[in-house]
């Protein structure tokens, strides 16, 4: 990802600006922030601005007093392009990213060049430049016109070919825009030709030479890596050796400017303008320094939409997705007597890999599914939906719960890619006299929360994870007496990270239930998802998030009320703009 700064005005206009990191940058008022905003409407930990997997910044907020603000809307989370601009307090922030994106070859240019090296009457030398020197008219009106001729243009593979035929407009000239490795990287005996085009004839029509012809000064081009400024290669007197610096006229005196378009990491695109000698006079060095800057600006424009145009497109699909898997976890109210059920449904990116499900079968008993698909993002959301699908169908179907859950397991062996894998807690619950028959195939504990505030784990019977091994899965069977509940929850909870590395962990969850003492199943998740948030303080949420509480009321408990199912979908989570 290329580096981004994060640009601060207060609101007496003074300005900063700090790099951002893609693991996240914390801004706050508190001096342990990566960002300090001296303002009482700035809380000590406000918001957080880190990289997502597709390339774009989002900005979070912290839980803050004053939240933030883009658009004029209060946002949770969102993704911030750069240029937009977004308020905390007093402060207003912009995310500003330079576009390296190397631009394509033009396909009808050479691929590659030989570099020669030229004889001692051929000089190279670095011209000092002046951007306060203005051009002379003639100069002007050309660079205007190019200028212009580059503004009409909306796809970035046009830029040099349309920069090479406005500059190779004359008789007997040619220009070329070719990329180097940095001068870090040794130059090899030939270098990629991005776009090529040679005025070969009185009308000034250009033309693309043939490959065996093309030759570029060595010295030359090694100057303009080692100064990243412009250059200029000229032989002065024909002799009877041959020019070796021009592609043109090997007889006759000739001149090359090059200069610097862009720098990226390993390589440098550049300008390498070959015209008679005559005509690099003057102010002829000013002129192409001030070319490749427009060239340059225009470049960064037309990758900045070219982006923005990517995003839209990713933005629509991840929204579709998104929509796709929140209809696939349950969210809304649901009557099921004798239990009350909560979710708390969180990915770490758009869509997630975590797993939940709760329906009633035929005869009355509810099923209900926490897993885990290993990665995250869409490739895990998929393999999420094609088991949501399957496990469905096998528990609906099939009476015995390990026979269900070894068909779902053999359809994710022939399915999931390789090194893919999925963790799954799967129980059906009677709700007339609360037996629990479950299989857990290499997922978290399960937590049983007793009446009289006790929490244990749910005994294990040996299981393998889906979608791995063919090997047999137990069935565990316990009575859940009226009252109980049961909690479950994904790493993404357990393995949540404080600032000092360490783990929340499964026994973070039982304390924390302990603490709650028993009520009802919302209260359980909120209370869970809080101190796992707390926990966290302020890193970023790493892993998708999933935590369901039920608690069974049981035929001997009237008393609880009215039995329910609440669903509740997290806000936290970067939502789509």
């Amino acid at each position: 990802m290329s580096a981004a700064l994060l640009t601060i005005v207060d609101n007496e206009g003074g300005v900063r600006e700090t790099p951002l990191e893609p693991g996240g940058t914390v801004i706050g008022r508190g001096r342990t922030s990566d960002v300090v905003l001296d303002s009482p409407r700035v809380s000590r930990h406000h918001a957080r601005i880190f990289a997502d997997p597709f390339g774009r910044w989002i900005i979070e907020d912290l839980g803050s007093r004053n939240g933030v603000r883009i658009d004029d809307r209060r946002v949770e989370a969102s993704v911030i392009e750069p240029g937009q601009k977004a308020y905390i307090g007093p402060f207003m922030l912009i995310v500003s990213e330079p576009y390296q994106r190397p631009i394509a070859r033009d396909p009808s240019a050479p691929a590659t060049t030989t570099l020669v090296n030229g004889p001692a009457t051929e000089s190279v030398e670095h011209v000092d430049t002046s951007p306060d020197q203005p051009l002379s008219h003639p100069r002007l009106r050309q660079l205007n016109e190019i200028t212009d001729r580059l503004a009409r243009l909306t796809n970035p593979k046009e830029l040099y070919p349309e920069l090479c035929q406005c500059l190779a407009r004359r008789q007997q000239s040619a220009a070329l825009v070719v990329r180097l490795p940095n001068a870090t990287l040794p130059l090899a005996g030939a270098v990629e030709i991005l776009a090529c085009h040679l005025s070969d004839d009185p009308s000034g029509g250009s033309a693309t030479p043939e490959a065996s012809s093309v030759h570029l000064s060595r010295r030359v081009l090694e100057a303009v890596r080692r100064d990243k400024g412009a250059v200029m290669g000229r032989s002065r007197h024909a002799t009877d050796e041959q020019i070796s610096l021009t592609l043109v006229d090997a007889r006759q005196p000739r001149a090359v400017l090059c200069a610097p378009i862009t720098e990226m990491a390993e390589t440098m695109d550049v300008i390498y303008l070959d015209l008679p000698w005559g005509e690099t006079l003057g102010d002829a060095m000013d002129f192409v320094t001030a070319v490749a800057r427009q060239v340059n600006l225009t470049r960064q424009s037309l990758l900045l939409a070219e982006a923005r145009a990517e995003r839209r497109v990713l933005d629509h699909q991840l929204a579709v997705a998104r929509e796709i898997q929140g209809r696939l976890t349950p969210t809304e109210p649901k009557d099921i007597p004798g239990l009350d059920v909560a979710i708390h449904y969180q990915p770490a990116m758009w869509v997630g890999g975590d797993y939940c499900d709760v329906w009633q079968l035929g005869d009355g008993r509810v099923a209900f599914a926490v897993g885990d698909v290993s990665g995250k993002g869409l490739p895990a959301a998929m393999v999420m939906a094609n088991l949501q699908a399957a496990l469905r169908s096998a528990v609906s179907l099939c009476p015995d719960l390990p026979r269900a859950i070894a068909h779902v397991n053999g359809h994710l062996r022939q399915s999931v890619p390789d090194r893919m894998f999925v963790t799954l807690f799967v129980g059906i619950i009677d709700c007339e006299d609360g037996t629990l028959r479950y299989v857990n195939a290499g997922h978290e504990d399960v937590l049983v929360v007793r009446p009289h505030g006790a929490v244990s784990a749910l005994a294990r019977p040996p299981s393998p994870l889906l979608g791995v091994f063919d090997e047999p899965f137990q069935v565990g069977i316990e009575q859940i007496g009226a009252g109980s509940a049961l909690v479950m929850v994904t790493d993404g909870i357990t393995e949540a990270m404080s600032p000092t590395s360490d783990l929340f962990g499964l026994d973070g969850v039982k304390k924390t239930l302990e603490a709650v003492r028993l009520r009802s199943a919302q209260e359980m998740v909120s209370a869970v998802t809080k101190a796992t948030s707390s926990f966290r303080h302020t890193r970023p949420q790493h892993d998708d998030l999933t935590a369901m509480a039920i608690v069974y009321g049981g035929t001997a408990e009237p008393e609880m009320g009215p039995s329910r199912t609440t669903g509740t979908r997290a806000t936290g989570s970067p939502p789509l703009p």
